[in-house]
C-alpha cells in the first residue's frame, strides 16, 4: 500500500495515498500515530496528503524503483 510517514510536532504518522486521490491514516502499518500529535496536526498532514497526492504518489513509486 503506498504510504508517508509524516513528522509534525513531536510525533509521526503513516498515512496511506489511496487510489481515488484521498489519503487516510493507515491501516496497515500497525499504530498509524507514534508519538504525540494534536488533531490540529493530523488534520493538517492529512490535508497535506491530499493536496499533494499526486506528487507523493510518484516519489513512493520511485522509492519502491517502479
Amino acid at each position: 500500500m503506498p504510504h508517508v510517514h509524516a513528522f509534525i510536532g513531536s510525533g509521526e504518522m503513516v498515512v496511506e495515498l489511496l487510489t481515488n486521490g484521498d489519503a487516510r491514516l493507515s491501516l496497515a502499518h500497525g499504530a498509524p500515530i507514534r508519538g504525540t500529535i494534536t488533531s490540529r496536526e493530523e488534520r493538517t498532514v492529512l490535508r497535506a496528503a491530499k493536496d499533494y497526492h499526486e506528487a507523493l504518489m510518484l516519489l513512493w513509486k520511485a522509492s519502491q524503483g517502479e
